[in-house]
Order: C-alpha cells, then structure tokens, then sequence
C-alpha cells in the first residue's frame, strides 16, 4: 500500500489510486482547514472538497493512520 500526504491528494487528485492506500488523521485534518480556508484560492478549496467527498463515499478504499502531534514533537 501506498502512502499520500495532503499534498500528494491535491497534486494527483484526478488520478486517484484504484488499490487501496494510506493517509494521516493529519491529512484528514488539513483537508477540513483547507476547504474552507479563506487564504486559499478557490480551485484548492474544490479539490479539497471533492477529495473528502471520495473519501466519504469511498471508505474501503484508504485506511487512515492515527498520527499525533506528540508523535511529531518526539521526532524533532
């Protein structure tokens, strides 16, 4: 399974994987903020709505990785 940060779902949102894969409860995160960011442009904030829509509907095919910001700190 392959892993995608936030930046690797916006960057290739038109080519979503077809086998499962990985994201970060962080990643979770940073979509909600950006979709409704108002420092944004608007073409993120749709991507990032439509990435969450797939994930809503789509729930087999990604698994989600619990990450928190202690695991971050620790690794500093």
């Amino acid at each position: 399974m392959k892993f995608y940060d936030t930046c690797a779902l916006l960057d290739n949102f038109e080519t979503m994987p077809e086998e499962k894969f990985i994201i970060s409860s962080i990643t979770l995160a940073e979509l909600e903020k950006i979709k409704t960011s108002t420092s944004k442009d608007s073409e993120v904030k749709y991507i990032a709505r439509k990435i969450l829509s797939f994930l809503n509907t789509n729930p087999a095919k990604y698994e989600v990785v619990s990450v928190s910001y202690t695991h971050l700190r620790a690794h500093e």
